[in-house]
């Protein structure tokens, strides 16, 4: 038979092994709850990855030129047609950086080389993924004026792309924030070529892909 004081003692050790399990339960509940945001997250990060990825290639293989006509066989017309035109492209124009609060604004400009539409245009920047810095925006600057026009950002601020269909004949400015000094790979259509921007206080440089 139990005494008082071992009853006593008896209840406040089955009340602290309670006490025990709930906050272990709590805790492992709360790690679950955790690992199952972070899978959304990173699977939202993936799907939207996929989809610039995708629209991307789409527009670059839009760009591509077609592919040379088969020689035909048989007469000939005394005077053959005139060549195809040079497709308007965009050229490197520079790019100006000034401090914003909390980071660097890089201003990118691209030239069209005619004063014929360019259609749709693709621009994507990333950042390593173990860089420390992050992407914040990336929108058309100055008096471009586009169609219409459309950006997004990764959550993780490692990658973003802007698409737009700009007025024939306008040059491209498109602001590329960024949260400190950093090196982005730049990729797009109509020309563009790919490249790494280092992107600091001073200033822009451009580097070979």
């Amino acid at each position: 038979m139990l005494t008082k004081p071992n009853a006593r003692l008896l209840l406040i050790i089955t009340l602290l092994v309670g006490v025990v399990l709930l906050s272990a339960l709590w805790r492992q509940r709360s790690d679950l709850a955790q690992l199952k945001h972070d899978y959304r997250r990173l699977a939202e990060q993936n799907q939207a990855l996929q989809q610039a990825l995708q629209q991307s290639r789409a527009a670059i293989e839009r760009m591509a030129p077609a592919a040379p006509a088969a020689p035909t066989t048989g007469f000939t017309t005394a005077h053959p047609p005139p060549p195809a035109a040079a497709p308007n492209q965009l050229l490197w124009g520079g790019a100006e950086v000034q401090p914003i609060p909390g980071g660097l604004l890089a201003t990118l400009q691209f030239n069209p080389t005619q004063t014929s539409p360019l259609g749709e245009v693709y621009v994507a920047v990333q950042l390593p993924n173990n860089s420390p810095v992050k992407i914040l925006d990336l929108t058309p600057q100055g008096a471009t004026v586009f169609a219409h026009s459309g950006k997004r950002v990764l959550r993780d601020g490692k990658f973003a792309i802007f698409q737009g269909t700009p007025n024939a004949g306008s040059a491209i400015r498109l602001g590329l924030s960024v949260s400190g000094p950093a090196t982005v790979d730049v990729r797009g259509t109509s020309g563009i070529t790919p490249f790494k921007l280092d992107i600091a206080p001073t200033g822009a440089t451009v580097r070979s892909n």
